[in-house]
């Protein structure tokens, strides 16, 4: 989470750039996996359950994936694995799409926070990052931008007044 300010050691930093050039083979346990291309063992979700219902399109694979680590299961990525997701063209997304999208990632990164017991002031503190975004892309007149700004910032307002679970 390098956008929301938290400080890491030098150390991590060049241990993280090392095992970020690193390509593993074979199969591994990871901590976490993103994305849909996910095969579960049923008898483990029976047991610490399933997908989140707070989340919407965003971080409900991370918050899966955080309880069935804190349940000492593992998980095992196998990078020789394909899985192809057919995606709309993000030239082709209208505007209705690319408010629900801003929103939502937005609102379930809070929501993830939240149910992580993580800090979630720095942020709720980009809302006046998206706010200066917002004015700056209108009077370029990039109107695109300046609505994906405005939708993050429906998101945090949500998240606070609506005491979101």
């Amino acid at each position: 989470f390098k956008d929301y300010k938290i400080k890491r050691s030098p150390h991590e930093s060049i241990m993280f750039d090392k095992l970020n050039k690193l390509r593993p083979s074979g199969d591994f346990s990871v901590k976490c996996i993103w994305g849909a291309p996910i095969l579960f063992d049923t008898k483990i979700l029976n047991k610490i359950g399933f997908f989140n219902e707070s989340f919407f399109l965003y971080f409900e694979d991370n918050e899966l994936c955080v309880r069935i680590y804190k349940n000492n299961f593992y998980i095992i990525e196998t990078p020789v694995s394909k899985c192809f997701h057919d995606v709309e063209s993000k030239s082709n997304l209208n505007y209705r799409m690319i408010y629900l999208n801003s929103f939502h990632f937005i609102l379930s990164q809070l929501i993830y926070f939240k149910i992580n017991k993580k800090n979630s002031f720095y942020l709720k503190l980009r809302f006046f990052e998206y706010f200066v975004n917002f004015i700056k892309y209108l009077l370029k007149l990039n109107f695109k931008k300046s609505f994906i700004n405005i939708s993050r910032m429906i998101g945090i307002i949500y998240f606070i007044f609506k005491k979101v679970k």
